[in-house]
């Protein structure tokens, strides 16, 4: 028996992020620091979940949202989109009944870029999830 349940939707949940052109707006350090201070002080935020955001540089590798809400983002995970993946980790957390990238985890994902980066953004997404099935 595992510790986690099965990720059957971790290739569709990156593909669908690759897809937008949000993937590739990068942000400077000081930029990533303050979308983090407007995740963490906002109300709809604070009011669904008990987390500080912690944003940590990382040199390589890749990005990684922990349950404490401390996330690592490398280079190329610097734009709100990563971000706001992270920050779902950090909300849903995982285990023998939650996958990584599984339904609990797409929906708070969601919700997240609808309310930080719009209705537009949301809906390209959910639409990239169906394409990427």
């Amino acid at each position: 028996m595992t510790d986690t349940a099965r990720d059957n939707q971790k290739t569709r949940v990156y593909k669908a992020g690759w897809a937008l052109p949000e993937f590739e707006q990068r942000m400077s350090w000081p930029e990533v620091e303050e979308f983090c201070r407007q995740v963490n002080e906002s109300t709809w935020f604070r009011s669904r979940w008990v987390k500080t955001i912690t944003p940590v540089l990382k040199r390589g590798g890749s990005g990684y949202g922990y349950t404490t809400g401390r996330i690592t983002l490398p280079l190329f995970a610097r734009t709100k989109l990563s971000i706001l993946h992270e920050v779902a980790h950090t909300v849903t957390g995982y285990g023998p009944t939650i996958a990584p990238h599984g339904p609990e985890f797409c929906g708070v994902f969601l919700a997240l870029v609808g309310h930080f980066m719009g209705a537009d953004v949301k809906r390209r997404l959910r639409q990239a999830m169906r394409d990427h099935r």
